[in-house]
């Protein structure tokens, strides 16, 4: 994952933990900005493809959404109260959708937003990459 850097302020965007597994392009973005990224969903299952994706932002700050779209094809995207869901017919391998995030919040300096992810199989499997990621911590499993 990469931060999402202001030259007065950190504000970092972590669309899931584990870097490996989720993450925004691009990464680094100003507090106060309204900015379009791409989440990139990894695919974890052999033998399953990734139903739907869905997008929380953190309990604690509002983040809002607009206009979020699918690259995968036959797949849509809707704004809820508290997410964003892209959902379509099952798609193998990694996909990504365009969503434009924003205002972002100001956050003072070493300060990070985490939003949390849920991958659906068609298997009817969800990969929850929802555990806080520690900024000087190791990778948490999800």
């Amino acid at each position: 994952m990469r931060r999402l850097v202001c030259a007065i302020a950190l504000v970092v965007l972590w669309a899931a933990p584990a870097a490996a597994h989720t993450g925004f392009d691009p990464d680094e973005a100003a507090p106060g900005s309204v900015v379009t990224v791409t989440l990139n969903a990894a695919d974890e299952r052999a033998d399953a493809a990734i139903a739907k994706v869905e997008l929380f932002p953190p309990d604690e700050v509002a983040v809002p959404f607009a206009d979020p779209v699918a690259a995968t094809s036959g797949w849509t995207g809707a704004v809820l109260a508290d997410s964003v869901v892209w959902e379509g017919p099952p798609a193998d391998g990694a996909q990504s959708f365009t969503i434009t995030l924003g205002p972002l919040p100001v956050q003072t300096e070493g300060q990070r937003l985490q939003f949390r992810v849920l991958e659906t199989y068609d298997n009817g499997e969800i990969d929850r990459w929802i555990e806080d990621y520690p900024i000087d911590g190791a990778e948490p499993e999800m």
